[in-house]
């Protein structure tokens, strides 16, 4: 038995857990902008980590000049891959039909912080008054549009996609000796 023999049934069990895993890895590292480079108040999950943990004494820019836009990469992403992860059996259509309905959701995020005191209005004036409309509402009101953003979450959901037909399609074998 050659090692590609051994090694794509292994593709084919474990390609939920890898998408999983790297989607998992990817959410981590992506959360460390929040925790590490940014102040506690510019986010909702800082204010949560910063009412846990306290505010960390030495805060810098962890992934330099890229880091404004490693959370618009990462969350595509992940999501993306997290997604594909319950749907071990997708075909390429459904994978790619995860991948736009992401895109489609983070960059309506994005873009929506161009808009932010319309669709802020807008969501206050028809969705119930909560907890979440109101993080919701401030998203978008405290939010900066950036077209490197726009350009983090293509680039996110590109790299999601190659990653989830990597993952579910078997690879060719090794040309045996």
């Amino acid at each position: 038995m050659t090692i590609s023999e051994k090694f794509i049934p292994t593709i084919k069990k474990y390609g939920t857990s890898i998408r999983f895993g790297i989607g998992l890895t990817a959410l981590f590292i992506g959360s460390l902008e929040y925790f590490l480079s940014r102040p506690a108040n510019s986010s909702h999950i800082g204010r949560i980590f910063n009412n846990i943990f306290g505010e960390l004494p030495l805060k810098g820019d962890i992934f330099g000049v890229f880091s404004g836009v490693i959370p618009d990469f990462v969350h595509p992403f992940s999501f993306a891959l997290l997604t594909m992860g319950l749907f071990p059996l997708a075909d390429k259509k459904t994978r790619a039909i995860i991948c736009i309905l992401w895109l489609c959701v983070d960059l309506f995020f994005e873009i929506g912080q161009g808009f932010g005191l319309q669709i802020s209005e807008f969501l206050l004036k028809f969705l119930p008054q909560s907890r979440f409309s109101n993080i919701i509402a401030n998203y978008f009101t405290a939010g900066t549009y950036d077209h490197f953003d726009i350009l983090a979450i293509f680039l996110g959901i590109i790299a999601a996609y190659i990653i989830g037909e990597l993952t579910s399609r078997p690879m060719k074998p090794f040309p045996s000796k």
